[in-house]
């Protein structure tokens, strides 16, 4: 009787072990399966920061490259704009210079020798039989194919005369062209350029000055080209 509640007593001991090392050995896999839960979370979370990082700096990169290429656009249109103004514009100081420079060679060919009167340019007041322009255009006294017509100056080619005046050229200073002396008014007449000349050298019955368009085929296709290029 005693032996066998002694078998008994190991048994029950030998239970409690086994179920105490299984405990254990349960324990110490469910804390390592956490660690491993735990170290996968701070991973993945890890990875999002990282990929929230560079798709914030994306983001940001293309902000800048957009910014620089609409900068880039809006200079380029810009520029564009300033351009096609001064495309548009009928006369301008540049044009003006041109013109100057062809009247001096052209007139050498026609062997005559010629002052620009507007724009002044230090030629001082021109005398053409006794009336000066451009000071005298207050008097308004003109004819174009003996219609009489209303001129005045314009710097850049527009107006609301019937003919504004963007230059005025003579060689009534040289004292070699005596009752011959030419007058040329470079105009714009309703958008175009028009050439006009007078060799009037005396007052007329109606009080006007009469001037026609140049025959000249070079000087009406220089000015042409140089309004409307």
């Amino acid at each position: 009787m005693k032996r066998a509640y002694v078998k008994w007593l190991i048994a029950v001991m030998v239970i409690i072990l086994l179920i105490g090392m299984v405990y254990t050995l349960e324990h110490q896999t469910i804390n390592r399966l956490k660690n491993q839960t735990t170290k996968t979370k701070n991973s993945g979370n890890q990875t999002t920061l990282k990929a929230a990082i560079t798709s914030n700096q994306n983001t940001q990169s293309s902000a800048a490259m957009s910014s620089r290429s609409t900068s880039h656009v809006d200079s380029r249109q810009s520029q564009s704009s300033d351009d096609k103004m001064q495309s548009t514009k009928l006369w301008s100081t540049t044009k003006l210079t041109q013109l100057d420079n062809f009247i001096a060679s052209w007139g050498v060919t026609m062997a005559q020798s010629y002052k620009r009167y507007y724009p002044e340019n230090g030629a001082g007041e021109m005398n053409y039989y006794g009336v000066s322009y451009p000071r005298d255009l207050a008097k308004n006294n003109f004819a174009v194919d003996d219609h009489q017509v209303n001129m005045g100056l314009s710097q850049d080619g527009s107006g609301h005369y019937d003919y504004n005046i963007v230059a005025i050229y003579s060689d009534s200073a040289d004292k070699n062209v005596a009752m011959n002396a030419h007058l040329y008014f470079f105009t714009i007449h309703e958008g175009r350029p028009v050439v006009l000349v007078t060799q009037q050298n005396q007052g007329m019955p109606d009080n006007l000055i009469h001037f026609k368009e140049t025959a000249n085929v070079d000087l009406k296709s220089e000015f042409q080209n140089l309004v409307n290029p």
